[in-house]
């Protein structure tokens, strides 16, 4: 630890040696308890700022040697923004995993309801239709069809409504009605060639 403005200012890197780079100041203040180092300062995540013993893991009282001093406390801040950077980023993950959770459910909720339409106007339709099939089925049932017999090929049981009209007043079924189509498209081809 730097004891002196001119040694501080050659540690800073601010010395007229390109070669010797720079190095970073930590905050807090280090200084000597009888013959060891300690270190007040505020970690990162911390309220406020406490003394600190600058000893190795596994040794009972601070260490007497600056550099070693350094090196601890370099570590002690090292691992203090670690920690507060893994915290803030589960943090973090957490708010994002909520939001994120809203937003599904929210979308969820969305689409749940459109579903629920769907199905409701489907199944209203469905018992629309089978509600006018049965009218139609029971309309029919007790409404009896009119039928009668074509006046071409003889045959029986002709809804009335499919019968038609022809200029010389006989009534025809449908297949009769196309043949006499066909008959006439064929004698108008064979006058055209003549």
């Amino acid at each position: 630890m730097p004891t002196s403005k001119k040694e501080s200012s050659r540690k800073k890197g601010q010395g007229n040696d390109p070669k010797e780079g720079f190095r970073v100041t930590l905050p807090g203040k280090a200084y000597r308890r009888g013959n060891r180092w300690w270190w007040r300062v505020k970690l990162p995540g911390e309220d406020k700022a406490r003394a600190r013993a600058l000893k190795a893991e596994g040794v009972k009282a601070a260490t007497s040697d600056e550099a070693e001093a350094e090196r601890i406390a370099f570590e002690m801040w090292e691992q203090a923004v670690w920690e507060q950077a893994q915290k803030k980023a589960r943090i973090e993950s957490s708010e994002t995993i909520e939001r994120l959770k809203a937003q599904f459910l929210d979308k969820v909720r969305h689409f749940t309801g459109i579903v629920q339409d769907a199905t409701s106007k489907a199944e209203a339709e469905g018992q629309a239709r089978a509600e006018a099939e049965a009218r139609l089925e029971e309309l029919t049932r007790h409404t009896p069809v009119k039928t009668q017999a074509c006046e071409c090929c003889g045959a029986t049981d002709i809804p009335a409504v499919t019968l038609q009209r022809i200029d010389s007043g006989q009534l025809l079924c449908p297949a009769c009605m196309a043949a006499l189509h066909h008959d006439g498209a064929r004698a108008e081809a064979s006058d055209f060639i003549e």
